[in-house]
């Protein structure tokens, strides 16, 4: 993230609203985009965890894909099974280069005779692009330019969007429905990216003001800037595109086997599948890990893990200190080889070096509503 100001950057249609509440702005992927706000990040995050937080994620794309074989087309594109999917279902899923490198990580939502997807801001053009290469003309792509994306998260969101949504409580997670508001069509959907229960929704920018200033109205919501979002999304143990998988590393090595469906990797039906099985029947040369440290100290991308032998074996790709466990956690990779039965590594920050150990992420367990 760049932390200057430009003013050539894009903004979101909520960006005026977000200088009113006193926001501190960054570049993220081409967009000016809160950092965080009066209260800081600190409480931001905490706010999520225990109430509410409302991000604005507008920045991402939100493609449609429109017609009866658009979810037979993109099962062509992804390792997981996209047909199976139930109406108003999403799936977490990845776009692979032919060396299974991971283009982009997204969510697919199943409609009625359509998909909608939601892609990361800084792969978004590249992904129209391949989307319209890739798809038959029987499928009609659009880009919903004109929808913002709010997400409310934590473990009171329900309760606040109750008023609004009758039936918010008898959605499961990663399920969504169709409604309104102001006489315009929102698409609201349980899912989002930090680990606690909470919802997105998909509302045209001519209402997005007024949902927003609805949202902040509530005594149970607490605005939440970029800053926030990463530290949850690191407590999580979840990824973020460019930082912690890019395409050059594959869902097997970045631990996302779990999105692969197993007769669609046997049958090589999908964009860098012989790749793909190849290195999940012979197990990756290094694969994502996480790590606690003893210090304070918070390790950036590119900080270099070493083990007790003081053999370099991995890098780090993300890294903060969570105010919500009080310690400084990271998450990267490396190599099988070169760990020790303990456990034990040493991170090398600014020339420092500070003992951490290997811990199985989430951080923080997930609090999804299933």
């Amino acid at each position: 993230m760049k932390t200057e100001e430009n003013l050539s950057s894009l903004k979101t249609k909520l960006f005026d609203l977000h200088a009113v509440y006193g926001a501190r702005f960054i570049e993220f992927a081409g967009y000016l985009v809160p950092l965080a706000y009066s209260s800081g990040t600190i409480k931001e995050t905490i706010s999520c965890r225990d109430s509410a937080s409302i991000f604005d994620v507008s920045h991402m794309g939100q493609i449609g894909l429109m017609g009866e074989s658009a979810a037979l087309e993109l099962d062509k594109l992804v390792p997981t099974d996209i047909s199976s999917l139930g109406i108003n279902k999403s799936s977490y899923t990845v776009f692979l280069n032919n060396d299974a490198g991971i283009v982009d990580d997204l969510i697919v939502t199943k409609k009625n005779k359509s998909l909608f997807l939601v892609v990361n801001a800084s792969q978004k053009t590249k992904i129209l692009h391949m989307l319209k290469d890739q798809l038959s003309s029987k499928i009609s792509i659009k880009n919903f330019e004109d929808n913002s994306l709010v997400s409310l998260q934590g473990p009171r969101s329900s309760e606040v969007l109750k008023s609004l949504f009758s039936n918010i409580n008898e959605l499961k997670f990663m399920n969504g429905f169709e409604s309104h508001f102001d006489e315009s069509p929102v698409y609201v959907s349980r899912t989002g990216y930090t680990g606690e229960d909470g919802f997105e929704v998909s509302i045209p920018n001519k209402s997005v003001e007024k949902f927003f200033d609805y949202l902040i109205d509530n005594s149970l919501t607490n605005l939440a800037g970029f800053g926030a979002r990463d530290v949850l999304r690191i407590e999580a143990g979840l990824c973020l595109y460019g930082q912690d998988i890019n395409n050059s590393i594959s869902p097997v090595e970045a631990g996302l086997s779990w999105l692969i469906n197993k007769k669609k990797l046997q049958d090589l039906s999908f964009i860098g599948s012989e790749k793909l099985k190849s290195q999940y029947e012979l197990s990756p040369k290094m694969h994502r890990i996480g790590i606690e440290l003893d210090s304070k100290v918070i390790a950036r991308n590119g900080a270099k893990i070493y083990n007790v032998s003081d053999e370099k074996i991995g890098f780090i790709t993300s890294g903060c200190f969570s105010p919500n466990i009080s310690k400084s956690i990271c998450m990267g990779y490396v190599s099988k080889l070169g760990l020790s039965d303990n456990k034990n590594v040493f991170v090398e920050v600014r020339g420092k070096s500070y003992e951490g150990k290997l811990v199985k992420m989430p951080f923080i367990s997930h609090k999804y509503n299933k």
